[in-house]
């Protein structure tokens, strides 16, 4: 098994994806510096630029992303949830210095 190139922090957070102006809720499985595996009933279009809303530190944070695998649906409590794995492009300062302040402490 290869080694994970980046650092993550693992741990269900909810979330909302935004795509063409639809919000669907999702929920973070892990996220690092430049990526964010999710769980979604909705199926993502692999490279379709999507945006991913969350809190940090109790502020909202907008992260613009780029859907690059979607793996089969697996029931979880009677939903049929895809496990997606997001590109983030250009996050902003806050997320990446949560981020460090995180994983730093791991």
């Amino acid at each position: 098994m290869n080694p994970r190139k980046e650092k993550r922090l693992y741990g269900l957070k909810n979330v909302v994806v935004v795509m063409d102006g639809v919000e669907y809720p999702a929920v973070v499985v892990d996220i690092s510096p430049r990526g964010i595996c999710l769980r979604c009933e909705k199926t993502l279009p692999t490279y379709r630029e999507v945006m991913v809303r969350l809190d940090i530190d109790g502020k909202p944070v907008t992260l613009k992303a780029s859907v690059r695998w979607v793996h089969d649906p697996i029931q979880l409590k009677g939903a049929h949830l895809r496990e997606t794995g997001l590109a983030v492009i250009d996050p902003p300062q806050l997320y990446q210095k949560y981020l460090e302040r995180i994983l730093e402490s791991k």
